[in-house]
């Protein structure tokens, strides 16, 4: 546990989009047992997407649909 927390920590420190918690866009994906978002800073310098697995027992896989950019 505390090597997953290790981890953890360092993505925050390395990724400002990391550091806040308004930040947070939530994206269309076709598996339910998927969540999808994107954290970005105000300049998008740093964007991140991450995916997470909620189902415990199985693998899964799924498209992402992204926002369109400006």
């Amino acid at each position: 546990m505390t090597d997953i927390m290790a981890l953890l920590n360092k993505a925050r420190k390395e990724n400002k989009a990391l550091q806040s918690t308004w930040n947070i866009q939530f994206c269309a994906i076709e598996n339910p047992s998927l969540i999808a978002y994107l954290k970005a800073t105000d300049d998008l310098s740093n964007i991140l997407l991450i995916v997470v697995n909620i189902d415990p027992n199985t693998p899964q896989s799924g498209y992402v649909q992204l926002p369109k950019g400006n």
